[in-house]
């Protein structure tokens, strides 16, 4: 995971209305890492633990899921505004 003064925040993909966090480590087979959804979660307090040594053998990719932790949530309906970060 990045290393930051908020190291919460990693890097941005900016979709057409609404940024998402992401976290991107390591090298190798790419694995990512999906967190829960209760309040207050995100990629990093999810992983942090795990990421380091997990990022030895495999490439992290870890994203706050829209709405969750520093990625926005769009406004309106679901649908194919919102854009497509990979």
């Amino acid at each position: 995971m990045s290393v930051t003064d908020t190291p919460e925040i990693g890097r941005e993909c900016r979709s057409s209305n609404f940024a998402t966090n992401y976290h991107d480590v390591g090298a190798g087979i790419p694995v990512m890492l999906i967190h829960g959804s209760v309040t207050g979660v995100s990629a990093w307090a999810n992983w942090w633990g795990a990421a380091p040594r997990l990022s030895k053998f495999y490439r992290l990719i870890a994203v706050d899921m829209v709405g969750f932790g520093y990625t926005g949530a769009p406004q309106g309906s679901l649908g194919a505004e919102w854009g497509l970060c990979v």
